[in-house]
C-alpha cells in the first residue's frame, strides 16, 4: 500500500543502491535538522546474488516522517513507513547519529 500511495520506493528490492539525487536529498535533511553527517557520503556494497533491477528501498520524501500527514490511518503502515523512513536517513548520517532523531 504504501509503494502504491508512492510513498516508498519498490518494496521487492535487495539492492543497496539510492539514487545520488536523493542521497544529497537526505545530506540536506539532515544538514538543515543539525545531524552530523560524514564528509562524504555513505555507500553500501550489495552481495554477490543480489538482484540489482530496482534502487533500495526508501521513502521517496524524506521530508515527510510522518505518513498520517497524507492520510495514512493504518498503524502497521505508519510502523512500517517510520521504519523506512529511519533506515533511509539513518543511512547518511555519521556513526552513532541514530539515537539523536525523534519523529514528529
Amino acid at each position: 500500500k504504501l509503494f502504491e500511495a508512492g510513498l516508498i520506493t519498490y518494496h521487492r528490492t535487495d539492492s543497496h543502491e539510492m539514487a545520488p539525487e536523493f542521497v544529497s536529498e537526505v545530506r540536506e535533511f539532515a544538514m538543515r535538522n543539525k545531524l552530523s553527517i560524514p564528509e562524504i557520503p555513505a555507500t553500501y556494497k550489495a552481495g554477490k546474488n543480489a538482484q540489482q533491477g530496482h534502487e533500495c528501498l526508501r521513502v521517496t520524501d524524506i521530508n515527510l516522517s510522518n505518513p498520517k500527514l497524507v492520510g495514512i490511518e493504518d498503524s502497521l503502515q505508519i510502523l512500517a513507513y517510520q521504519l523506512i523512513w529511519r533506515f533511509t536517513l539513518e543511512s547518511q548520517l555519521s556513526d552513532g547519529q541514530n539515537e539523536l532523531w525523534k519523529y514528529e
